[in-house]
């Protein structure tokens, strides 16, 4: 772990912490309210609100023109991100957004996820792009807050995006991270390998999120992690889970997770057929390559049996040799 020492903090880290600052007062003027109130009715309270750092960039410029007030020049507020330079002069990149800051893993803010209210935007969410102290693959959201819970639970839980960070914070969960979308990064596994060796994946129940944590899995597992998964049975992000259902079901597929193994096994059985040798056939090479990574003997023995269980194969056909 680095050392807090070693920070150096620049222009953009000052200009984003202003940012963060405008936008966090802005949520509780007249202007905001009707987004804090929509963070509320998705059982955000003002408490998590204030906590995450939760705020509102208005309309017209107001960020870069209280930017400009404040002495900073536009180069600099452009290099941040914050606004950008268009044919009709400067204009804010996050205009009309819920701003919810991201930090580095030390806790300094360093750029945004911004959601927009409005129903006829095509891109709900937009985040910071790169800039000389943001780059969005190596970084986790909620790192710097998960870490204590995560080395004392031996394990953190990797989410899609930060209302479900927030969702598990509701349940009482706080070693939960993101990264901010379903492509998460090698440079993001070893962040994580930095805290613990075990990754819970827990992104949407829906078929998308499915195939998002068979990739994160596999990929992690590459990086020596090992992985479990959350045992989500519906189609539904946890974000979701715990406003239609409550905390404790959230907390119960925490509880109830799957091994990898069972995960797999439960993924492919959803995309064939068993009912016809083509099918079973297919299954069984899918399932057979994951158990061939297996280290432990014991597990090998148990999911080869479970494989030839569910596809009528013998063990030996399976995998030749092993009796």
């Amino acid at each position: 772990t680095r050392n807090v020492e070693t920070f150096k903090e620049t222009i953009t880290h000052i200009i984003t912490r202003e940012a963060m600052v405008y936008c966090q007062y802005q949520i509780n003027t007249t202007a905001g309210s009707r987004y804090r109130q929509y963070l509320n009715d998705r059982n955000v309270s003002d408490e998590l609100i204030s906590r995450f750092g939760i705020g509102y960039n208005p309309d017209n410029e107001s960020l870069y023109r209280f930017l400009q007030r404040k002495g900073y020049k536009d180069e600099d507020i452009i290099t941040a991100n914050l606004a950008r330079l268009t044919p009709a002069g400067m204009r804010d990149v996050f205009y009309d957004r819920i701003m919810i800051p991201i930090m580095d893993d030390q806790g300094h803010p360093i750029g945004f996820t911004a959601r927009t209210l409005d129903p006829d935007n095509n891109s709900k969410y937009i985040n910071t792009a790169d800039t000389p102290i943001f780059h969005k693959s190596d970084v986790v959201y909620n790192l710097h807050r998960a870490r204590d819970a995560a080395r004392e639970k031996h394990f953190i839980i990797m989410a899609e995006g930060p209302m479900d960070v927030m969702a598990f914070d509701r349940a009482g969960i706080s070693n939960a991270v993101c990264s901010m979308g379903t492509a998460c990064t090698v440079s993001q596994l070893q962040l994580i390998k930095g805290l613990t060796k075990t990754v819970m994946l827990a992104y949407d129940g829906d078929q998308a999120g499915q195939n998002a944590i068979y990739k994160t899995g596999k990929l992690a597992r590459g990086e020596g992690l090992e992985v479990t998964v959350l045992n989500n049975s519906t189609d539904f992000d946890p974000d979701e889970i715990i406003n239609k259902y409550g905390e404790q079901m959230l907390k119960s597929m925490v509880d109830s997770h799957k091994t990898w193994m069972e995960f797999v096994m439960d993924y492919f059985r959803r995309q064939y057929d068993l009912n016809n040798y083509t099918g079973r056939k297919a299954f069984a090479g899918k399932v057979m390559e994951e158990i061939n990574a297996l280290t432990d003997q014991f597990d090998k023995t148990n999911y080869l049996n479970q494989l030839a269980s569910l596809t009528g194969f013998s063990i030996n056909a399976l995998a030749p040799g092993s009796n």
